[in-house]
């Protein structure tokens, strides 16, 4: 137990804090604030000298090391309770900053189409050849303004893709959706499609129906690692004509895939079209 001086002097320290901290509280609660102390004391001095910094609203790790000298605390547990118990969460005005990816963007414009691959490879071929136009570039004669890596389970994060048109782009954006011919893209393509409610994201079945043309089904090549197969086909195959829904069950069924990779760099460089200027 702390001595009765010991409470006395919190009762003291905790009266000259900054009203923005939950004064009452703490002197009712003195075990909760020598449990916030270490931590508290350097925000209360920030509150009393640097208040009108949090006009201005800058990034959450930003905010962080303004205050404590450490980037990172405002991801520690304790932190968060304090900012939590003193109802700061709005007054420390930090944002969140959205998830990088690596991206290429051709043209901007009012509203974009942002076409999302799901290997480096195709990413970075798409990029040298629509790089390499002078003019907006068409895909199975559909427009192409940018291409997004999605790097795996990283566009599969919460509102990934809202961020991303919101706060990267800046600009109204019909998300194009190309990824591997198996259990784990299509899975990831509803993940994606089930995480951003607010996006508007289609699958590009054109580039897939080349896919499945591109070999005989019979001779693709076996799933090797472990997938979970025990999945939703709905979303994906509905966005097929009755043709292409029945190979790719034919296809899946017989524990077979395709690899974004069949359209390689040569085969990109065909279909791609530059558009013309008359």
């Amino acid at each position: 137990m702390k001595s009765s001086e010991q409470e006395t002097n919190y009762d003291r320290e905790i009266r000259t804090l900054c009203d923005l901290i939950n004064i009452e509280e703490y002197l009712n609660k003195p075990s909760i604030y020598e449990k916030h102390r270490e931590l508290l004391l350097p925000l209360n001095t920030f509150l009393i000298k640097n208040r009108k910094d949090l006009d201005i609203p800058i990034s959450k790790n930003e905010r962080a090391y303004q205050i404590w000298n450490d980037e990172k605390m405002l991801d520690d547990s304790l932190c968060k309770s304090i900012v939590k118990w003193n109802r700061l969460e709005e007054k420390l005005n930090y944002y969140l900053t959205p998830e990088p990816f690596f991206d290429y963007i051709h043209c901007k414009k009012e509203k974009m189409n942002i076409l999302i691959v799901e290997n480096k490879d195709t990413w970075y071929s798409l990029r040298k050849i629509i790089n390499s136009l002078k003019n907006e570039c068409y895909l199975c004669d559909i427009e192409i303004d940018g291409v997004l890596y999605g790097e795996g389970n990283k566009i599969t994060k919460e509102k990934a893709l809202e961020e991303y048109e919101n706060e990267v782009i800046q600009r109204k954006c019909s998300f194009l959706y190309w990824g591997d011919l198996d259990y784990t893209g299509i899975e990831m393509y509803e993940r994606v499609v089930n995480q951003n409610k607010n996006a508007e994201i289609s699958l590009f079945t054109k580039i897939y129906e080349i896919m499945i043309d591109a070999k005989d089904l019979d001779l693709l090549g076996k799933i090797k690692h472990n997938q979970n197969n025990n999945i939703s086909l709905e979303l994906f195959i509905d966005s097929f004509d009755k043709k292409y829904q029945e190979r790719i069950k034919y296809m899946l069924n017989k524990n077979s895939y395709i690899p974004q990779e069949i359209i390689n760099a040569a085969i990109l460089k065909n279909i791609c079209k530059e558009k013309e200027i008359l």
